[in-house]
């Protein structure tokens, strides 16, 4: 996974926080937005999400795309919402420990969009 200078940065400057296992602040969650431009904040039961929506050509490389997702979260001990409708897949991110949005929330949506990014041809 690619991480540009600036997001280095950006996520450090708010993880050296003490209290970096509480959730983001709005201001933190605006710093990270630019990182994470195809994503958007959602509101669900007070707490902030991620939340983006991916298009696929075909269910099978919908699934093929769960699947890789999959594989990335269970390593990473992330459990993100995720919903598949014909050949749309939403994936929603939040933190339980945070009660809504966290640093990893950001870096798994940076991942998820390299292995989006990293798909077959056939899939774009």
């Amino acid at each position: 996974m690619k991480i540009a200078m600036s997001q280095v940065n950006d996520f450090g400057q708010i993880w050296s926080r003490p209290a970096a296992q509480q959730g983001l602040t709005p201001d933190d969650i605006a710093k990270l937005m630019p990182h994470a431009p195809a994503w958007s904040v959602v509101s669900r039961r007070g707490e902030p999400r991620l939340q983006r929506v991916f298009t696929c050509r075909t269910f099978s490389d919908a699934m093929w795309f769960v699947l890789k997702v999959g594989e990335f979260v269970e390593g990473e001990g992330q459990r993100p919402t995720i919903l598949i409708d014909w050949n749309r897949v939403t994936i929603v991110l939040r933190s339980a420990k945070a009660n809504g949005l966290h640093r990893d929330d950001f870096l798994a949506a940076s991942k998820i969009d390299t292995i989006w990014q990293d798909r077959a041809p056939s899939d774009a």
